[in-house]
């Protein structure tokens, strides 16, 4: 081949290698735009927080900076808070106090807007554009002892629901799944020990009895047959299962750290319990035992959300001298939800939380929206906590 030939196909070479550059280059630039959301989600996206589930807010909820539903008969504007009081104290009744585990950073709540008792409804009707949330509440009052109280949702229709026995302390309320009865635990007889009852109040029975002994925390399986609990009955805290009517109490797990506090997961598979100052994990059959979060920070009051894939706690924060309510995935991942306050729990649709703050002197229940972050406060007067959301 003569040097003239050759020249036309070294140039032929060069062009066709030109062009696959830039088509690689175009190619690449087309990716990069298409994933540029992602990796810079606009603010105010919706998107996913160290994986946890997209059901939390892109933001923590500090109650310094509340953005309260007014009731109809205030001003639009919540006030706002200069300082932050401490978290609601807790009665020892609840079942102890749950260990410890690392502090996310969170913001504290907001401060509610005065209402009168009589109001019935603290609050008004949630925004139109908020997903509708339905369903009761039940939660632990001082209005009348430690009693143990039933409202709407809205914090409408307070009344008591369980019948009060002198100066006994009723606490640590559970909702089976299928919503027809109470477990909780109680003071009424030496110790504690755990009562079940009807939602109509009718028929309340007590399903353990064991005198000067603890049996507290109550917790359903989702068939509404079973139900887990913790006792210091065999000289330090363990976690029992028994059968809905007392029958067939047994040691669920053989644990060298105390276990306070137990939550069964909704769909079944799981039980998340504390162990000394730490979460851990189980399966249903006993297998897979691990520890989900561990840091070394009180922690307590364990409530799942609806799908089963978070599991909310109160962590006490010694340095900032706060309790704060975070949020674990099943990988151990955290994030707060909100400071200056404890014990939530979730909406049966998972778009709201119920949590205590005594950001305004008093522990008084709260109604989180997670999709619009508006907060309203649903009691008011005597310290309330300790709700738990009915199916």
């Amino acid at each position: 081949m003569t040097e003239k030939q050759k020249l036309p196909t070294s140039l032929s070479i060069g062009v066709i290698i030109i062009f696959v550059a830039t088509v690689l280059g175009v190619c690449s630039l087309v990716v990069f735009l298409y994933n540029l959301p992602l990796i810079f989600p606009p603010p105010g996206g919706n998107r996913q927080v160290a994986g946890l589930s997209t059901l939390l807010p892109t933001e923590t909820l500090t109650l310094e900076t509340p953005t309260l539903l007014p009731s109809p008969s205030e001003t639009p504007n919540a006030p706002t808070l200069e300082a932050t009081p401490p978290p609601p104290t807790v009665a020892p009744s609840t079942g102890g106090v749950t260990p410890p585990l690392p502090p996310p950073s969170a913001t504290p709540l907001p401060p509610p807007p005065t209402v009168a008792p009589s109001a019935g409804g603290v609050t008004p009707p949630l925004p139109p554009t908020a997903a509708p949330s339905s369903g009761r509440i039940v939660f632990v009052t001082e209005r009348n002892g430690s009693s143990i109280y039933v409202m709407n949702f809205d914090g409408s229709g307070q009344r008591l629901l369980v019948p009060h026995k002198g100066n006994s302390r009723d606490f640590a309320p559970a909702v089976s799944p299928d919503g027809r009865r109470l477990a909780f635990a109680s003071s009424r007889d030496d110790g504690a020990d755990i009562f079940v009852m009807n939602m109509d109040g009718t028929r309340l029975a007590q399903l353990t009895n064991t005198r000067k002994v603890r049996n507290v925390s109550p917790s359903w399986f989702p068939d509404s047959n079973r139900v887990a609990f913790t006792s210091n009955r065999s000289g330090s805290w363990k976690m029992y299962t028994m059968n809905a009517d007392g029958s067939g109490a047994e040691q669920f797990l053989e644990n060298s750290q105390d276990v306070l506090e137990v939550a069964v997961s909704p769909d079944g598979n799981r039980i998340a319990y504390t162990c000394g100052k730490e979460i851990c994990l189980a399966n249903a059959d006993r297998s897979d035992r691990r520890v989900l979060l561990r840091n070394g920070l009180p922690k307590e009051h364990l409530a799942w959300s609806p799908d089963s894939r978070l599991l909310a706690f109160t962590q006490s924060d010694p340095k900032a001298d706060r309790t704060s309510v975070y949020a674990v995935d099943l990988q151990g991942r955290t994030r707060p939800i909100v400071h200056n306050a404890g014990m939530a729990s979730w909406s049966p649709e998972g778009d709201r939380i119920v949590f205590s703050s005594d950001i305004e002197g008093v522990a008084n229940l709260y109604s989180y929206d997670l999709d619009s972050g508006q907060v309203r406060r649903l009691t008011t007067g005597a310290p309330n906590y300790a709700s738990v959301w009915m199916p």
